[in-house]
């Protein structure tokens, strides 16, 4: 799904682009005619191309996954120089699952294009899929090269450096990814979480704590140590990390998010709901900020309010399993077991990973309580 999205999102720039440099695109500089071309085609011809193109586009987006290759295939022989048309047909095989097909026109792509970083990100992410993690890992570096400033290359090798089970490899590559791109909450949050899942969230603290250290004005690595320092339990440390964001954008709404998530773990709900407000002015359309804001509102007994705005969020999101895992949990608190479960069997069945909902199902069943 990744490499095909990657592929959806490069082909009308970068298509265009390509095609206006082999001279089949009409309009050029001049305003009315077509741009010279390398293969000296005339404007009807030129013109013919680029709607065959189009429409080739057009059948792989819609599905017609076959005729959209023949129709490839057909420009691929007219001008083969021409390495997007490969780079497109890739695409519509990943869509399709046909990822060994996809791998051998995207090789031909970077053996013809070897400064198109998309061509090795999408080759390595196919190769993953396929096993290759040995080869997927090459061509992350390879689009790491090309793209010395970015995160991303280093962010996917990352993801499948974990799939592979390589973990601290990994997490060294999402250190990378941040040290690029330290603004970038993706490889920070996939760092957090591998070594949490590991046990190892002292060690992502003390990641965090070198990188902030470089890096002191970098809001999101600010945030991003406050978020480990809480779940590490260090909620002194925490609110220090989140304080300091806030400090440095007040107006943003992912320091006031964790700075609120602090209070609620510190029994504060007035303050925070104070700073899960001043995150829902930076960003009205957060479901996150949203549900800060019902929980502390339940955490002080407004429970009108609350459950208006837990329903409001699940209208919008169905999918956020977080407020039926904390429902069981005021149902549990309350003296409600059998509401608390039914609850946390939902939250489960929407979202399997949901920690709350297994810690209050594992929590009921130590108690004999259905």
């Amino acid at each position: 799904a990744v490499a095909a999205q990657r592929a959806a999102g490069a082909l009308d720039s970068e298509a265009s682009a390509r095609l206006r440099s082999l001279g089949y695109v009409a309009g050029g500089s001049s305003g009315g005619g077509a741009t010279s071309g390398t293969r000296g085609r005339d404007p009807k011809t030129m013109t013919s191309y680029i709607r065959r193109h189009d429409r080739a586009l057009g059948l792989l987006s819609q599905g017609e996954l076959d005729a959209g290759l023949d129709a490839f295939e057909e420009l691929r022989a007219e001008v083969p120089e021409n390495w997007l048309v490969p780079f497109q047909m890739a695409g519509g095989l990943i869509s399709a699952g046909r990822l060994a097909e996809a791998e051998t026109l995207l090789r031909e792509v970077v053996e013809a294009a070897p400064e198109f970083e998309n061509g090795y990100l999408m080759l390595a992410e196919v190769q993953a899929m396929l096993g290759d993690y040995a080869e997927s890992a090459r061509n992350y570096d390879a689009a790491a090269a090309i793209l010395s400033w970015a995160a991303e290359p280093w962010f996917q090798k990352g993801r499948m450096l974990a799939d592979a089970g390589r973990f601290e490899e990994a997490a060294g590559a999402y250190v990378e990814a941040i040290r690029r791109e330290p603004s970038n909450s993706e490889p920070i949050a996939a760092l957090i979480d591998l070594r949490e899942s590991r046990g190892d969230l002292e060690v992502a603290v003390g990641e965090l704590r070198t990188l902030v250290e470089t890096r002191p004005i970098a809001v999101e690595l600010q945030v991003g140590l406050a978020r480990a320092l809480r779940r590490a339990g260090d909620l002194e440390g925490a609110r220090v990390a989140a304080d300091e964001a806030v400090r440095l954008a007040p107006t943003a709404a992912a320091p006031r998010r964790e700075a609120g998530e602090i209070d609620l773990v510190s029994g504060e709900p007035e303050a925070a709901e104070r700073h899960f407000e001043a995150a829902l002015r930076a960003d009205p359309q957060s479901l996150v900020a949203h549900f800060g804001v019902a929980r502390a509102m339940a955490l002080q007994g407004r429970t009108v309010e609350a459950d208006s705005r837990f329903s409001a969020i699940l209208a919008e999101d169905p999918a956020f399993a977080a407020v039926l895992s904390f429902q069981g949990r005021m149902f549990e608190r309350s003296g409600d077991p059998a509401r608390a479960a039914a609850l946390y069997r939902r939250a489960l069945r929407i979202d399997p990973t949901d920690r709350d909902a297994w810690e209050g199902m594992e929590r009921l069943r130590g108690s004999g309580k259905p």
